[in-house]
Formats: C-alpha cells, sequence, structure tokens
C-alpha cells in the first residue's frame, strides 16, 4: 500500500505509479494541485495499481522477505517499482490510497547518496512488462505525461483487404445533384450506372424542382425529392440556408434508411447535405481533405485559370461510380495463386527447428530510416511474443538486413526460440517461407506486401512519412498500425527533416502490436498444420482466446475500413 505524498508547497508528489513510455515509471498526478481530483477523480480514488513509491510503502515483513525484499543494484532508482512489479508478477496486488497523506521532502534524507543503479539490469528485467502495458492504465491515454490526459494521437488500424460495401445488403441509394437542369442532365449516365452496380436497389434523387421534368425519361430513378439549394438563376448562387432548413431535410430523409449517400457534383458546396441523409457511406469529390468524413472521395483539382480539363464532367462522374463499385468488390487478391508453404528439407537450418510450434516472421528492415521501427520494441516485442505466446520468431530480410537481425538475435532473452534467415532466403523463394509462417510483423516495406498477397495474417507498422490508406498491406487479416499524427502525412525522405525526432513510429509502443498479434494468433493457420505434418509430428496449435471477434468498422476513410485499436 502507498500513501498520498505532498511536496512542501502542498502539490501532489505521489498518487501511485504507472507504466510510462521508454521503461519509466510514473507518478500519477504529479504536480497537481493537492485539491484536484484528477482524471475521473483517480487522484483522491483508493485503487489498484502496477506500482507504489518507496518513500513510504507499507507491506508485511514476511512478504517483504518472500519476495526478496529490494534488489540491491538499485541504491534508490527504481528499487521500488522492481519490487513492486515483483510483486505484481507475484499475483499481489498494489494500492494506492489517498486517505494516508504526508509531506515527502524529496531528497532531504538522501542528499548525500549517489543515485545508483543497474538501468541495463532493470530493462533486462522487465522489458516484456513494460512492452505489455500497464494493466491498469489504458493504452488510450499518453504515456508521456502525469496527469493521465489523453493520447491526442492515439493508434489507428487500417484494414484494406475487405471491401467497404457489401453489395447485396443496400437497399437504399441517395443521389445528391442539386444543380440545374444543364448539370443535372450531364448526371444522368453516371445515374443510370450505379443503378446498373445495385439493381436491387432502390434510387433516390434529391434534386432542384426543375430536374423533376426528367423523371418521364429516366427510368434509373425510383423516387425525386425536391430541394432548392441554388437560385433558379446561376448567377445568383445559392440560396441562404438555415439550420433549420437541413435539420428538416434531414427528418425528412431519415426514414429511406439510406445505405449510401453519393453527391453528383464536383464543387464542394453541396458536399454537406450528404450528411443530412443518414447513410453510412458517403460518395463525393472533395479537395484537400476539406471533408474527412467521406467514406468514398475523388479529388477535384478546382477550377484553375489558364488550365484545360482533361475530362467531360460526365466522365468525372461516371469514374466516381466506378470507384463506388470497385468499394464493393470482394476478391482484393495481389497474387491469383497462393503459393503452397515451403517444405522444412528447403528452409534453411537455423530455421527448421523454430516450426515445432507456429513461427512469427518478423522483418526489422526498411527502404527508409524514416519508416523503420525501433530495435529496441522489435526485442521486447519478440521476448513478449515468445514469453506470451509460445511461438517461434523467423527474422527474415535482405543482405542488408543481416546487421540488424543479428543485433536483434544478440539483445532476446530467449535465443534458442528465434533465427535469423536474413540474406539466405531468395527473393523468389519468400512467398513459399512465408506461407509457412503463422504470423508476419513489420515495417512499410516490401516483404509486408508479400506476405499479405500470400494470404498469412499480417501486421504492418507504419510511420506517419506516407499514408497508410494508401500504402495498407492488403490482405484478409492484414493490418497496418499507425499512429495518428497531427503532422502526418509528411513525406519526408529524412530523419533529419523531422522536428519531432519521428515520434509517429518510435512512440507507437509494442503493447498495442502484440495485442493485434494476440488477436491474429487467435486462429490456427492451415499453413502451420501442413509444415507440422511435414515433420511427422501432430501439429500444436496455440489457440488463445480472444475477447471478441475482431471485424473491421466503417469509419472515415477512403475505401478503407478504420477502426481504432483497442
Amino acid at each position: 500500500v502507498g500513501a498520498r505524498l505532498l511536496y512542501p508547497n502542498g502539490t501532489i508528489q505521489h498518487a501511485g505509479m504507472f507504466l510510462g513510455t521508454n521503461g519509466i515509471g510514473r507518478h500519477a498526478f504529479r504536480y497537481a494541485k493537492s485539491d484536484d481530483p484528477g482524471y475521473f477523480s483517480l487522484a483522491h480514488a483508493a485503487r489498484e495499481v502496477i506500482a507504489v513509491t518507496g518513500a513510504c510503502l507499507l507491506v508485511r515483513r514476511e512478504l517483504f522477505d518472500q519476495l526478496g525484499g529490494f534488489d540491491e543494484a538499485h541504491d534508490v532508482i527504481n528499487n521500488d517499482l522492481d519490487f513492486c512489479l515483483r510483486a505484481h508478477r507475484a499475483g499481489l496486488p498494489a494500492v494506492y490510497t489517498p486517505h494516508a497523506t504526508l509531506v515527502h521532502h524529496e531528497l532531504a534524507s538522501r542528499e548525500g547518496m549517489a543515485e545508483d543503479f543497474d538501468a541495463s539490469r532493470f530493462a533486462m528485467t522487465w522489458r516484456t512488462r513494460f512492452a505489455a502495458g500497464d494493466p491498469y492504465f489504458s493504452p488510450r491515454l499518453s504515456g508521456q505525461s502525469d496527469d493521465y490526459q489523453a493520447d491526442e494521437e492515439p493508434v489507428r488500424g487500417v484494414y484494406s483487404g475487405h471491401p467497404l460495401i457489401d453489395r447485396d445488403s443496400v437497399k437504399n441509394i441517395l443521389v445528391v445533384k442539386l444543380d440545374h437542369i444543364g448539370d443535372f442532365v450531364t448526371a444522368l449516365p453516371a445515374i443510370r450506372r450505379l443503378r446498373s452496380v445495385f439493381p436491387a436497389a432502390r434510387l433516390t434523387v434529391l434534386a432542384a424542382p426543375a430536374s423533376a421534368a426528367f423523371l418521364a425519361i429516366e427510368p434509373a430513378i425510383d423516387e425525386f425529392i425536391a430541394f432548392e439549394f441554388f437560385h433558379a438563376r446561376s448567377e445568383l448562387g445559392e440560396k441562404e440556408l438555415t439550420r433549420d432548413d437541413l435539420k428538416a431535410l434531414t427528418a425528412q430523409l431519415a426514414p429511406y434508411r439510406f445505405d449510401i449517400a453519393v453527391d453528383l457534383r464536383k464543387h464542394l458546396s453541396t458536399r454537406p447535405i450528404l450528411r443530412c441523409s443518414g447513410a453510412p457511406v458517403l460518395a463525393g469529390y472533395d479537395s484537400a481533405d476539406r471533408y474527412p468524413w467521406l467514406n468514398i472521395a475523388l479529388e477535384w483539382e478546382g477550377d484553375k485559370a489558364l488550365q484545360h480539363k482533361r475530362n467531360h464532367i460526365t466522365d468525372d462522374l461516371l469514374h466516381l461510380v466506378a470507384v463506388i463499385d470497385a468499394a464493393c468488390d470482394p476478391d482484393r487478391r495481389l497474387i491469383a495463386t497462393q503459393p503452397a508453404p515451403m517444405p522444412l528439407s528447403e528452409m534453411p537450418e537455423q530455421a527448421r527447428p523454430l516450426f515445432s510450434r507456429p513461427v512469427v516472421a518478423i522483418h526489422p528492415g526498411a527502404g527508409n530510416t524514416t519508416k523503420q521501427w525501433p530495435e529496441e520494441h522489435i526485442v521486447s516485442l519478440t521476448d513478449l511474443l515468445i514469453e506470451r505466446n509460445d511461438v517461434s520468431i523467423l527474422l527474415i530480410g535482405g543482405p542488408e538486413d543481416v546487421p540488424a537481425a543479428a543485433a536483434i538475435l544478440s539483445r532476446l532473452r530467449h535465443e534458442k526460440r528465434a533465427a535469423s534467415v536474413a540474406g539466405e532466403v531468395a527473393l523468389r523463394d519468400l512467398p513459399r517461407l512465408l506461407a509457412a509462417c503463422a504470423l508476419y510483423i513489420g515495417n512499410d516495406s516490401g516483404p509486408k506486401h508479400i506476405a499479405a498477397a500470400v494470404g498469412i495474417p499480417v501486421i504492418g507498422i507504419h510511420s506517419g512519412v506516407v499514408d497508410p490508406g494508401e500504402w495498407a498491406p492488403m490482405g484478409e487479416r492484414a493490418v497496418a498500425l499507425h499512429r495518428r499524427m497531427s503532422c502526418s502525412p509528411c513525406y519526408f525522405s529524412r530523419e533529419s527533416d523531422c522536428t519531432r525526432r519521428l515520434a509517429c513510429i518510435r512512440m507507437l509502443q509494442p503493447a498495442l502490436v502484440h495485442q493485434t498479434a494476440e488477436m491474429f494468433l487467435a486462429r490456427p493457420v492451415a499453413a502451420h498444420a501442413a509444415v507440422a505434418l511435414a515433420m511427422e509430428r501432430p501439429p500444436t496449435l496455440h489457440i488463445r482466446a480472444s475477447r471478441s471477434r475482431v471485424a473491421p468498422v466503417k469509419k472515415r476513410t477512403r475505401r478503407l475500413q478504420t477502426t481504432e485499436t483497442q
């Protein structure tokens, strides 16, 4: 049990500890005022925590001795955290209580003591604990501050291997075409094409009252709703719509329960009308990400002076419908024929013993350092996967990745459960080797796309230098994990150009990658069974319960399914 400690000036010094980033234990609500309740009043709540400070720690003597007391490798720094983590590992809770409050004159009793501690020993001992995350601290919170503030740049998962739209489930479509008569006529081919893409759906058009004159000659339209957005004369421009006007339109459209709403106008002014439709999928043209809530969007280049347009407006609107059609296509394979898993006899000798267990292939390299996950994160994740999931680790890559793979192997706590074939497998043989693996984890590089094309589960770890919406792995069970940074995508090619020292990739913690890996490993992979049979022994299927089935969630993206990583 740990007490609440205040500095002499009355601010909080300790209200429990949590595991921050980069192997650091942080004091919750440090420097907050003593009467500040903190996030969800946790500063004033007795609660379980991962650790409490040794400055005032209460524990039974018999338990203290049983756990080995404080590790003398740490004179002061980390000795309390190390002790509490050993207690946690033994299944014993640590509790912070605000009902015992003391003033802590920090350093007063140890002013002459050197702050000696074995940082490397502490890191080696608790690397996987930090990599797994603090069970009492939400990954949605920032591990870089003491006050439990929400992470404003959270990790997001982008799933590209699934169609955004289930074609057979589309029953009602709204077409927004609020232009003048000539503009409406040029959109009729796109309306007919939309009918051919969804032949069983009911197609409703929201347009200016004058456009109703064409209903008799256009059988693709099932229903017409009149709505005035522009004045009858185009030179007068838009009408002034009030908030009440938009509320009334939203109420009018709500009973239709539209599945898709598409705006067949390139100019942007009518785009907000789509949000009145209530449809879960919104499509239209955009410019400079002005409407990030569009699920399907094509870029509008604008009307630039002295520049000729290359396409007729009718062709551009047909192109938009074609993109909607493509978003329904369930066949998203990159290669037509999936390769058979490589037999053990053809694998490098050091890799063969690994396949008595499910094998996770990890590519530590990348074509550019701006895309490369830090080596220490790969080491932590590798040890964590071996300890928690009973898998083997196979490091892959080209000749240029040999030094990085060797460095990672030398730092592992379970080196015998891992091997490197970097520089030893020809590119033409890599698909068959990956097909024998249960999971692939790697940076945004070529092997990631090969693994996704092979069909095994894939976790792509993305920095913010490119948009994962464009370069996520394309596979049925493939995801791109990236931090949703305010400064990305930046398209920097040099690390020195980044003023935040590549926080987008450095601060993507192993815990969230491991959580995603556990969800993928919860389903056995057929290729592993085939390899195990080739070894003339029954396959060992390591199945772990998953909290819930992982299903992509429709969210702000273009032709992609996106879900915040839980």
